[in-house]
């Protein structure tokens, strides 16, 4: 799992924790951090169809962001339906 966000997004924030919670295994990539970040997240938007943060990866497969994207946005998400989105593709510690 792989979360593109930036340290000042209340979303990032709030998405993180979330995965904190659950125990999820993650890597977070904070774009204000990184030289081509303008070019990573027009990438990102491109694939996606929104330029909002954070963007969240499962498995090499958009599954959105705090509150939305495909599964609805992972702080949305019942504990249970996160919980069972994460043991399946093995993202948990």
């Amino acid at each position: 799992m792989v979360v593109f966000g930036a340290s000042y997004s209340p979303f990032t924030k709030k998405a993180l924790n979330t995965l904190q919670k659950v125990g999820a295994n993650y890597r977070y990539v904070p774009l204000e951090s990184l030289q081509n970040s303008v070019a990573i997240r027009a990438q990102l938007a491109e694939r996606t169809g929104r330029t909002s943060l954070p963007s969240i990866w499962l498995n090499n497969r958009f599954i959105g962001g705090c509150y939305d994207g495909p599964v609805g946005g992972v702080a949305s998400m019942k504990r249970q339906e996160l919980n069972t989105l994460l043991q399946e593709a093995n993202a948990l510690r």
